[in-house]
């Protein structure tokens, strides 16, 4: 339990030392307040008539509940590239300074190795999720005069459905980071995730499919569940240290 809780605040140090991507993480969450900021002032100075245009894929009339669920699609796709951005850190620094080969020389939990590398890389990446949360919601409350932080389906996304996803994606990156060649490979394959987000979402409003509702809060939760499950059996059945090292050397 002390080594993996010394391991843990190892790469939390880790992470925090790697400047370059921690600006990134504070440039993507400056860009989630950017759109919140952007659709607040959008929508709330409309004088041509732009929600009557959003009319034809959404049945919502309430302006302030549209707008919310506008920044939380942008954020959550934005969300979904933390643990990506702080995964492909951890294990590319455990590669370059030989730490997986003293996994294979000296007796280690090899499973809470990996749940350890994983916790780590959740909570940064929850972390940042929570900022952006936080500003996003202040942003709404100063220019809408409302808080939908303190709403009952915001509150469940935050604390429930969020981290359940965060946990998700964060296993997906250390798998990806895990088997990739090199850091290129798993910058490359880190991609796809957010891109099949953000083109789903666009598809659907080309489309003018109605999925704003309360229920989405619902579907990442599921998702998380299921594939958090799939990743678990795979890298217990498939993923060992050896192969990683094997990975590397080829």
């Amino acid at each position: 339990m002390m080594q993996s809780l010394k391991l843990f605040m190892n790469d939390i140090k880790i992470i925090i030392k790697d400047k370059k991507n921690i600006l990134l993480l504070c440039l993507l969450t400056l860009i989630i307040a950017t759109i919140s900021l952007s659709f607040c002032y959008l929508f709330q100075n409309d004088k041509t008539s732009i929600m009557e245009q959003f009319q034809t894929v959404s049945k919502i009339t309430d302006k302030t509940l549209f707008i919310s669920y506008v920044i939380y699609i942008f954020s959550f796709i934005i969300f979904s590239t933390y643990p990506f951005i702080i995964g492909i850190v951890i294990i590319s620094y455990i590669k370059e300074f030989g730490e997986l080969e003293l996994m294979v020389l000296f007796p280690i939990n090899r499973k809470a190795f990996f749940i350890e590398k994983i916790l780590s890389v959740f909570t940064l990446s929850y972390a940042f999720c929570l900022v952006g949360i936080i500003i996003t919601s202040i942003i709404q409350q100063l220019i809408l005069s409302t808080s939908l932080f303190l709403n009952k389906y915001a509150l469940f996304y935050t604390f429930v459905s969020l981290p359940c996803w965060i946990f998700f994606v964060s296993c997906t990156a250390i798998l990806i980071s895990s088997l990739a060649k090199d850091t290129k490979e798993a910058n490359q394959k880190s991609l796809i995730l957010p891109f099949v987000l953000y083109i789903l979402a666009q598809a659907l409003f080309i489309l003018k499919i109605d999925f704003f509702s309360k229920l989405i809060i619902f579907i990442p939760l599921v998702i998380s569940i299921v594939g958090s499950t799939l990743i678990f059996i795979y890298q217990r059945n498939k993923i060992t240290i050896e192969k990683i090292l094997y990975n590397i050397n080829n």
